[in-house]
C-alpha cells in the first residue's frame, strides 16, 4: 500500500498545485486576450507613421495645384532715351511707366487668362512742327486669353504631376497597411511564443512536484532498506535536470515579457497572463476558394496594379506632351493718349487682335527616351505582379496544407499523451510492486511529458499557421 500511494499522492498534489497555481493568477494578474494585445499594438508609433506619410504626399499635391492660383504682377520703369539721329522724332524721351496684371491658368481646359494695365507719363523735346505735345500720359487696359487647340487641349499636362499623386497616395496607403500587418504578424506570433512559454512552465512545475514526491519517498525507502541509494540518486538527477529547464524557462519568459513592454509601453506585461486555448481547432480550409479570393483581393497586388496605372497615366502625359503646340490666343484692349492726365482716363480708342501661335518639336527624342523607359518599368512591374501571385499561392498553399495536416497530427499526440500517461501508471505499479526499476519510471515520466511539450509544440505551430494564414489573406490587420 505504501508504494501504491506514491501515484496517488503525486496526482493528489498535482491537482492541489495546480488549483492553487490557477488561483494565483486569477488573484494577481490580470488577463490579457488575443485581440486586446493586437488592439494595443495598433498603438505603436508605425501605425502613425503611415498617415504622415499620407499627408505629406496630400500637401505636396496641394502645392501643385497651387498652379491654378491667380497670379498678381506689377512692374515699374523708367527710361531715357536720345536716338543717334533724330531726323523725325524726339530728340530725348523722358519716361515713367506703371504696370499691373493677374493671371490664371484654368486646369479644365488648359487656356490662360491675362489682364493688365498700363499707366505711362513721357517728356519729350521735340520740333513743335509735328504737333506733338512734349508731355503726355498714356493708359492702357488689355485682356488676353490663350486656349489650346492641340497640344494639352484639355488642361492633361496642367494636371499632370496633380493627378500622379492620386496614385502616390493609394499606394503610400496601401503599403502603409501592408507594412503595420507585417508588424502584427511578428508581435501576434511573440503572443504565441508567450503563451507556448506559460504552458511549457506548467508542464515543467508539474514534473517538479512529482520528481520531489518520488525522491522523498524513495529517501524514506533508502533508510528503510527498501531500495539502493542509486535509486535516490536517480531521483535528485531527474528533479535536478527540471528545475534547470524551468529556470531556462523562466529566463525566456522574462526576456519576452520586457521586449514586449518595450513594443506596448500601456500594458504592464509583469502583471497580466495572456489568455490563448492553443489547443482549440479551427475548420479545415479550402485552398481554391481562399487562393481565388487572396488573388483578386491582395493589397500587395493591387498595390503594383496601381503602380503600373500610373506609369499607363504618365504615358498619356508623354503622348500629349509629343503633340504640336498650336494656340488661339485672343487680345481685347481699351487705350487713350493725352497731354493732360485726367483725360488720359477716358480709354476711348479700342482694339482688337487675333492669332494662331504654332510650336513643333523637332526630333522628339527626350520624349520618346521617356516614354521606352515608361514602358520597360510597366514590363518589370507585371512581371513583379506575376512573380508574386505565385509566391503568394505557394506560400497559401503550404500553409493550407499543414493546417490540415496538424488536425491529425494533434489528434495522435493526444493520443499518445493517453498511451504515455497509461505506460507510467504501469510502470509505477511494477516499481512499487518490486518488479519494476525506478530507472523505467523515471524513462516513462520522460516520455509522458515530452508527449505532452509535443502536442504544445505542434499544437502552437497550428496557432501561428493560423495567424500566417490571417496575414498572407490580408485579414489580421482588421481583427
Amino acid at each position: 500500500m505504501e508504494r501504491e500511494g506514491i501515484s496517488l499522492n503525486a496526482k493528489l498534489i498535482i491537482t492541489i498545485f495546480v488549483c492553487i497555481f490557477s488561483l494565483n493568477n486569477i488573484v494577481n494578474a490580470e488577463t490579457l486576450t488575443f485581440d486586446t494585445y493586437l488592439q494595443s499594438l495598433k498603438s505603436h508609433p508605425i501605425f502613425l507613421k503611415g498617415s504622415i506619410d499620407k499627408s505629406i504626399i496630400e500637401e505636396e499635391q496641394q502645392e501643385i495645384q497651387t498652379a491654378e492660383d491667380w497670379l498678381l504682377k506689377s512692374s515699374a520703369f523708367y527710361s531715357h532715351e536720345e536716338p543717334s539721329f533724330a531726323v523725325a522724332g524726339p530728340e530725348r524721351t523722358d519716361a515713367v511707366k506703371l504696370s499691373g496684371s493677374v493671371e490664371r491658368i484654368f486646369w479644365n481646359n488648359g487656356g490662360s487668362l491675362q489682364a493688365g494695365f498700363q499707366t505711362t507719363r513721357a517728356n519729350m523735346k521735340i520740333n513743335p512742327v509735328y504737333g506733338i505735345p512734349s508731355t503726355y500720359y498714356e493708359n492702357a487696359l488689355t485682356v488676353t486669353y490663350s486656349m489650346p487647340l492641340l497640344k494639352n487641349k484639355k488642361g492633361l499636362l496642367h494636371r499632370l504631376q496633380h493627378d500622379l499623386k492620386n496614385f502616390d497616395i493609394d499606394i503610400s496607403i496601401s503599403l502603409a497597411i501592408e507594412e503595420q500587418e507585417n508588424f502584427l504578424t511578428t508581435y501576434a506570433l511573440r503572443y504565441v511564443d508567450w503563451v507556448f512559454l506559460l504552458e511549457q512552465r506548467k508542464i515543467i512545475e508539474e514534473r517538479i512536484i512529482i520528481s520531489k514526491e518520488l525522491l522523498t519517498n524513495n529517501i524514506k525507502k533508502r533508510d528503510a532498506n527498501l531500495i539502493d541509494n542509486i535509486d535516490v540518486i536517480r531521483s535528485e538527477n531527474a528533479l535536478s535536470i527540471a528545475e534547470q529547464n524551468l529556470l531556462l524557462i523562466n529566463s525566456a519568459i522574462e526576456s519576452l515579457v520586457s521586449e514586449l513592454s518595450e513594443i506596448i509601453t500601456n500594458i504592464a506585461f509583469q502583471d497580466v497572463d495572456p489568455i490563448l486555448d492553443v489547443y482549440q481547432k479551427y475548420p479545415m480550409i479550402d485552398f481554391n476558394t481562399e487562393n481565388s479570393n487572396m488573388l483578386s483581393e491582395s493589397r500587395i497586388l493591387k498595390t503594383i496594379k496601381t503602380q503600373v496605372e500610373q506609369i499607363q497615366y504618365l504615358k498619356i502625359g508623354l503622348v500629349e506632351d509629343n503633340k504640336t503646340s498650336l494656340n488661339l490666343i485672343t487680345q481685347l484692349g481699351l487705350q487713350n493718349a493725352e497731354d493732360k492726365i485726367v483725360n488720359s482716363i477716358v480709354l476711348d480708342k479700342p482694339n482688337f487682335s487675333i492669332g494662331l501661335q504654332l510650336a513643333l518639336p523637332l526630333g522628339k527624342r527626350s520624349n520618346k527616351s521617356k516614354t521606352y523607359q515608361a514602358d520597360l518599368k510597366i514590363e518589370k512591374l507585371k512581371n513583379q505582379l506575376d512573380n508574386l501571385k505565385r509566391n503568394l499561392s505557394s506560400s497559401l498553399s503550404k500553409v493550407i496544407v499543414q493546417l490540415n495536416q496538424y488536425e491529425n497530427i494533434l489528434d495522435k499526440n493526444k493520443d499518445q499523451i493517453q498511451i504515455a500517461k497509461k505506460k507510467t501508471t504501469e510502470e509505477i505499479k511494477l516499481y512499487n510492486n518490486g518488479r519494476g526499476q525506478l530507472t523505467f519510471v523515471i524513462l516513462s515520466r520522460d516520455e509522458e511529458q515530452a508527449a505532452e511539450l509535443s502536442y504544445l509544440t505542434n499544437a502552437v505551430i497550428y496557432q501561428k499557421l493560423r495567424i500566417q494564414y490571417y496575414a498572407l489573406t490580408d485579414q489580421l490587420i482588421a481583427m
